[in-house]
């Protein structure tokens, strides 16, 4: 993953994660996260993350309200260079959140689109999961079910904890719930 990421395009207008991203002194953009390229100069992107973020959780920008998918945690010098845009709003559980975004500054590999993560996650999928028991579609569970199952799952292997952020993401992001990207 590492090499195909050295390979993207400086024209790709969006790129995404292999392994977690340095947002400059602002924070970390985790695996799979969606990174809007806004400008390019030389091997530095300028990218724009944009989600939502939960009372008092606000060192972490999550894919949308209600659901805990975790793209960036944030330093507190990242929290006070969030774009905010729009009021916090209770969900059906009273948690509140608000639609936010971030603009940072990248220079790590990143690659042009999500499929080769999901490639290699179905594979993890396959020698990990699918060797103790039948395989398990991702739309089983929810979005914010799959940390949980995946890290009780996890535990009983040797996955590496990275391999397992990857994994953990694509059943996120293919869960049944999901609304977004």
């Amino acid at each position: 993953l590492t090499d195909l990421a050295k390979q993207t395009p400086l024209t790709a207008s969006a790129v995404f994660p292999a392994q977690p991203v340095k947002l400059g002194n602002l924070g970390i953009a985790y695996p799979a996260t969606r990174l809007e390229v806004v400008k390019t100069t030389g091997a530095q992107r300028e990218i724009k993350i944009t989600g939502s973020q939960m009372k008092v959780a606000e060192q972490v920008i999550y894919l949308s309200q209600g659901q805990r998918l975790i793209l960036a945690s944030l330093t507190e010098e990242g929290q006070k260079a969030l774009q905010i845009n729009g009021e916090f709003v209770k969900d059906q559980y009273d948690n509140q959140w608000r639609p936010v975004s971030l603009t940072a500054t990248i220079d790590q590999p990143v690659l042009a689109e999500q499929s080769p993560l999901w490639t290699y996650a179905e594979n993890l999928d396959n020698v990990y999961c699918a060797g103790c028991h039948a395989k398990i579609s991702a739309k089983h569970y929810t979005v914010n079910a799959w940390p949980a199952v995946a890290k009780g799952m996890g535990a009983r292997t040797d996955i590496s904890p990275e391999d397992l952020e990857i994994l953990t993401k694509y059943f996120q992001y293919n869960a049944k719930d999901i609304n977004s990207h």
